[in-house]
């Protein structure tokens, strides 16, 4: 039987981050002696983002481009580590996961942020302990984050997968970008803290997780 796959974004679509990781922005600015509107996140599209693009812009934006990044980062990542404990996966994704698992579909995790990131959240919100996950590529294991190619490329070669036998979901319009030009069709899923960006490359939009199961279906039958 013909192996399928579906890879999944990992900040907002599987774990609801965005807010907090929005919020220990805010915080490491004003804890650095800076200021940001509560709003800044959205304002610039920070969803999808590499860690150390938004990083420059809340700087620039909250008066602290002479802060070191290193501080920056250790402050952030303090804050943010610590409003991540507990958290718990999107609504359903357990059992989509499930279902895709029983109907013998690999499963891959293909995120922007850190290897250390990445495997905290997902050791937060227990998701790595049902043994999912075929491959989980990081910001760390590529020379260019999303919206470039490299990760999905990367995730297809560890999987051993076709990009016509697989599909992609993805909440940002640079991960979309970066699936596309892969060759991966995407269901992207619109919230909150992407409703301005661009998704108009994506093959299917959708605004809740509730019967993507069948969804998927239709691209990886």
């Amino acid at each position: 039987m013909r192996k399928r796959v579906v890879f999944w974004d990992m900040d907002g679509v599987l774990v609801p981050t965005e807010p907090l990781r929005a919020r220990a922005h805010v915080e490491t600015v004003r804890r650095l002696g800076g200021s940001v509107p509560e709003t800044f996140y959205l304002e610039i599209g920070g969803a999808g983002r590499a860690h150390e693009v938004v990083r420059a812009m809340f700087m620039c934006a909250g008066g602290i481009i002479k802060v070191p990044t290193e501080e920056y980062a250790l402050v952030f990542q303090d804050y943010f580590r610590q409003s991540l404990c507990g958290i718990l996966p999107n609504h359903g994704i357990l059992e989509l996961l499930s279902v895709l698992w029983t109907r013998s579909r690999l499963i891959g995790v293909v995120s922007s942020s850190s290897a250390e990131e990445v495997n905290f959240i997902l050791q937060e919100s227990r998701l790595d302990r049902f043994g999912f996950f075929g491959a989980v590529v990081t910001g760390d294991d590529v020379t260019n984050k999303k919206p470039a190619p490299d990760a999905y490329l990367l995730a297809l070669a560890k999987l051993g997968i076709e990009a016509e036998h697989s599909v992609v979901i993805e909440d940002s319009e640079s991960g979309i970008k970066a699936a596309v030009a892969t060759g991966l069709p995407v269901i992207a899923l619109r919230h909150d803290y992407n409703a301005d960006q661009d998704f108009s490359r994506a093959s299917r939009v959708i605004t809740t997780l509730e019967g993507v199961e069948e969804i998927l279906e239709r691209f990886v039958c």
